[in-house]
């Protein structure tokens, strides 16, 4: 209502009283940072331009690109706004990597509205950054690729960049699966023209699925029209980082034996904590099992959990709070921001990972549980339709509590076959997934950059 418009008029005003000045003078520097300048010598530079580098699917995704590139004689660096050792992949600490930060000057929002505006702005001064980082120590960067965030694009382009940006989806329907208010969505207006127009700035478009291509084409009917849809490159597993697990116990144990009867079937949920992850159906479906079944299941529930985001923080809660209200808090472990080799620990007891965002554009977490030989339970939409071979590697649901509970039960009747299943995602994995062909595709469209 009328507070709701008051709080965004106060917001833009806060903005503009504070921030507009610096960003006017960064723009002034960045067409003085575009003039021509020489080439470094070398293997040829690749940089990456992501948000924030913490734990989640896009953030493995562009920690592999980088991996896979600087293995194949490139050298690398990856720029972010927000950088935290402890809540991070560890190739992006252990100095693997170069990782460069800026741009996290500016706040993540104003009087917790405006959250893609300042988005905008951080990835603006993080680029800027990189301009003069690249610029002045005669780095001679020759590509860059950017991905969540297509603003960036047109002035990587300007100083003489070629360009590849990463589409994980359209920022533009993610907000729209939230049911903005009539204020909000007059607000993401020119953000959203802002998204298709600095996306058709990039030389070349790559998307993580056909899903994924589908949706681009829909969100983006300008550029369906004017440019070639965009290639596919599939996020990758390091099926060598990652062995395949032994069977947990009560998959070898037998059935009509003690060990076998009592045994607890210990399943993993792997998300961050966001609503669209829809976590809740997992604690739902355990919920409906029968009495003596729910008794010998157990839920871990792990993921990235920021406390700056707020609605990490926020659903973290709720989850608990259903746990509670179901009745299964005692089912249900709870999990923040994991460190690899507890991750590691959780998908080793696990007898299956439980996947459950609907529509979910690729989702890497499928093909980390193969690639440990556990099967998948997931939703039949978006990415795991592409991952998921129902009923070889895993088994796909309806996103309803009761077909997801059916298939925990399936498990949990016979984890024998759920082990096969496992193995039979593994073989999977390493076919269809691995970095090597990933490593290969990548390399191959970053040699077209830079003989464009």
């Amino acid at each position: 209502g009328t507070a709701a418009m008051g709080d965004w008029v106060w917001a833009w005003a806060d903005f503009s009283t504070l921030l507009m000045p610096g960003l006017l003078g960064l723009i002034g520097f960045a067409a003085l940072a575009s003039r021509p300048r020489a080439r470094g010598t070398g293997s040829p530079r690749v940089v990456f331009v992501h948000p924030d580098l913490g734990l989640g699917g896009a953030e493995r995704l562009v920690v592999d690109m980088a991996v896979a590139l600087q293995r194949r004689g490139f050298d690398v660096a990856i720029y972010t706004s927000f950088h935290d050792p402890a809540r991070s992949f560890t190739e992006t600490h252990d100095g693997c990597l170069e990782v460069v930060v800026r741009g996290g000057w500016i706040p993540r929002a104003i009087r917790g509205r405006c959250h893609i505006l300042c988005a905008v702005l951080r990835s603006l001064s993080l680029t800027l950054s990189l301009v003069w980082l690249e610029w002045t120590r005669r780095r001679g960067a020759c590509v860059a690729i950017v991905d969540q965030l297509s603003a960036p694009v047109p002035l990587l382009r300007l100083v003489g960049l070629r360009v590849v940006f990463y589409c994980h989806f359209p920022d533009k329907l993610l907000v729209q699966q939230r049911r903005p208010s009539a204020w909000q969505a007059l607000y993401r207006l020119p953000f959203d023209a802002l998204e298709e127009a600095t996306t058709g700035c990039a030389h070349a478009v790559l998307v993580n699925s056909a899903f994924t291509r589908g949706v681009y084409a829909r969100a983006f009917p300008l550029l369906r029209r004017a440019r070639p849809p965009p290639a596919v490159l599939y996020p990758c597993i390091d099926v060598e980082r990652q062995q395949p697990l032994p069977p947990p116990a009560v998959a070898t144990a037998r059935a009509s034996s003690p060990a076998g009867a009592l045994a607890v079937v210990s399943f993993l949920s792997l998300n961050r904590y966001e609503r669209k992850k829809n976590v809740a159906l997992a604690l739902r479906a355990v919920a409906g099992l029968p009495t003596e079944l729910r008794a010998r299941v157990h839920l871990d529930v792990a993921g990235g959990c920021d406390p700056r985001v707020r609605e990490n923080v926020e659903y973290l809660d709720e989850l608990r709070a259903l746990a509670r209200s179901l009745g299964i808090e005692a089912l249900v472990s709870f999990h923040c921001s994991v460190s690899d080799a507890r991750r590691q620990e959780l998908m080793c007891k696990a007898l299956a990972l439980i996947y459950t965002p609907a529509d979910e554009h690729f989702g890497i977490v499928p093909l980390e549980a193969m690639a440990a030989a556990r099967a998948v339970i997931a939703v039949r939409s978006g990415g795991p339709l592409e991952t998921v071979v129902d009923g070889t590697t895993g088994l796909l649901c309806e996103p309803t509590a009761e077909h997801v509970g059916r298939a925990l039960r399936e498990c949990v009747d016979d984890p024998a076959k759920a082990a096969r299943m496992g193995a039979a995602g593994r073989e999977h994995v390493c076919a269809r997934f691995a970095a090597g062909p990933f490593g290969e595709h990548l390399q191959h469209i970053v040699d077209e950059q830079l003989q464009s």
